[in-house]
């Protein structure tokens, strides 16, 4: 396959890498400006706390706060923005919400029903839950507290009381003909609370390898991607990123198809409509999937590779900056809910996950083109767990590559 394949007048085309590249720094280095202006603006008046929008229907709360921690501090902001007083006071902050056990309950979220949310649905419902205590925790790992104890599964999730079958058959249930994305995250964080079992003496190691085995025997051979192919691109390849944060990130495991998933991120990209509805999960969700495959790859697909990160870079900064300075997570507007919380009107505004997760993409795409180091941006930041080695090697040898 020809190193560049772009679609003629494609911009990477009818660019050299060096010129892309030239135009990223540069979009880059402007772009903290505008940032340090919208926290300002999005500042609770209670230090450490940060609200979702300048225009918000909450609060400051844990996802606001979460999201535009992770993204200031990968554009290389967060030293010069947060203060002593945010660091101690936010700390305080999350350990008010603690209820035991690891979970934590934010009022600003949980007092107060969603006006869309089902009248006979459980509110909150467990996912809303699990995302609540993983927010509040990644909080005080930013404003630097020592991480406690991981919390327990979410209410309805299989506990380490039922034993590992249970959680296994829920790992098999997962709906992948309907949602790889949902069904990804789900069996991602259910194969981390087997593997956390088994470290803290209650399990042994076979439930994890039994769940690994699954996952893989459920691969698409023809895209590399999980999830039916009957379902979109995009939801196939939110599924798989889902999956790689603990599979690759955090383990290290060794993948199949790789030059297939990066065939089909890239098929996405050349998609003249992604230009226009791409939201901030779909950007850094393809790049870090092609992050995770290209080392299972050589130099696959190599130039190209480079040359769309740079171009994706200047764009998507053009694109998602809004005139308040702050970063939208979709191109016309900000996201208005999260997880089912209602959060923010439909406008052209900044908002907190736009924040997290356009410069999330951005950041692994700084890393794929090699700009790391040429302006104060990070790069991707992997927030994972040290796993020892002796136990990433016993797995993949146990694992079978379908």
């Amino acid at each position: 396959m020809p190193d560049v394949i772009a679609t003629p007048n494609h911009p990477i085309r009818e660019n050299s890498l060096e010129a892309l590249r030239c135009e990223a720094v540069e979009k880059l280095l402007s772009s903290g400006e505008g940032i340090v202006r919208w926290i300002d603006n999005v500042r609770d008046a209670r230090p450490g706390r940060i609200r979702w929008a300048i225009e918000t229907t909450r609060e400051a709360n844990v996802a606001s706060t979460a999201y535009a921690l992770s993204g200031i501090r990968k554009m290389g902001l967060f030293d010069g923005v947060i203060t002593e007083a945010d660091k101690r006071e936010g700390i305080a902050w999350i350990r008010s919400m603690a209820v035991g056990n690891g979970e934590f309950r934010d009022p600003a979220l949980v007092d107060r029903r969603s006006p869309d949310w089902p009248a006979d649905k459980p509110w909150p419902d467990s996912g809303m839950s699990e995302c609540n205590n993983r927010y509040a925790q990644s909080i005080l790992a930013l404003y630097g507290e020592p991480e406690g104890s991981p919390s327990p599964p979410p209410p309805g999730w299989p506990q380490l009381g039922e034993g590992p079958e249970k959680a296994l058959q829920w790992i098999r249930e997962r709906p992948w003909s309907e949602n790889a994305w949902g069904s990804g995250s789900w069996t991602a964080k259910m194969m981390k609370y087997l593997l956390d079992w088994h470290l803290e003496g209650h399990l042994s190691l076979d439930p994890v390898i039994d769940a690994l085995n699954h996952v893989y025997s459920i691969q698409d051979p023809d895209s590399g991607l999980w999830g039916d192919p009957s379902l979109p691109l995009q939801n196939r390849i939110n599924g798989t990123f889902k999956l790689f944060h603990f599979m690759r990130a955090q383990l290290d495991l060794p993948l199949r198809h790789a030059e297939k998933m990066i065939d089909r991120v890239f098929e996405r990209l050349y998609d003249p409509v992604y230009e226009i509805r791409c939201s901030g999960c779909d950007e850094f969700d393809n790049w870090y999937v092609v992050h995770h495959a290209r080392p299972e790859t050589g130099d696959y697909r190599r130039e190209e590779v480079e040359k769309m990160a740079a171009y994706r870079i200047a764009s998507v900064l053009d694109a998602y900056t809004k005139p308040d300075g702050g970063i939208s997570f979709l191109p016309d507007s900000c996201q208005q809910s999260w997880v089912g919380f209602d959060m923010a009107p439909k406008l052209p505004q900044g908002d907190a996950m736009g924040l997290g997760l356009i410069t999330s993409g951005v950041s692994t795409a700084v890393e794929l083109c090699g700009l790391v180091g040429e302006t104060p941006w990070l790069g991707l930041v992997e927030d994972t767990n040290a796993y020892p080695q002796e136990l990433k090697d016993t797995i993949t040898e146990q694992i079978r590559l379908h």
